[in-house]
């Protein structure tokens, strides 16, 4: 299990690039959902634990878990605005705008539209993917 990575440090502004070989995912997706259980989250970017790639993984409520490698989001309906704290930002919380569907695209898992509490998790954790946080663009709710 690794330590996630907090904020100011400049790990979190990496943009994740690399995909590695499935063997190596595994690992990688292995030691990363031991460190989301740890934390008690919903989703954590490899660049949250110091690893390059382009991977993340969720949890949802249901305790549905999964994850996506070298993701991409293709487009994005109905916006609103959510609540959302961050492993890496601990003990704040943003207002942020996300969509409730999008169209995502992965290596491990195609084509897909996402809705609801995944679309969420799932901007959330692109986001940290693309050396973004939830501070850059959304307003502290407990300034």
């Amino acid at each position: 299990m690794r330590s996630i990575i907090q904020y100011p440090n400049y790990l979190l502004r990496q943009r994740a690039l690399t995909v590695p070989a499935k063997e190596v995912v595994d690992d990688i997706v292995k030691e990363m959902f031991r460190t989301l259980k740890k934390s008690g989250g919903v989703g954590l970017a490899a660049n949250q634990v110091g690893n390059s790639s382009s991977i993340f993984v969720y949890k949802l409520g249901n305790g549905e878990t999964g994850y996506f490698t070298g993701p991409k989001i293709l487009w994005m309906k109905e916006p609103y605005l959510a609540t959302e704290g961050c492993l890496s930002l601990e003990d704040r919380t943003y207002v942020i705008t996300r969509y409730k569907s999008i169209n995502v695209r992965s290596y491990n898992r195609g084509y897909e539209t996402l809705t609801d509490e995944l679309a969420q998790i799932f901007q959330h954790e692109y986001d940290h993917l693309q050396g973004i946080l939830i501070c850059d663009h959304g307003k502290e709710t407990n300034a």
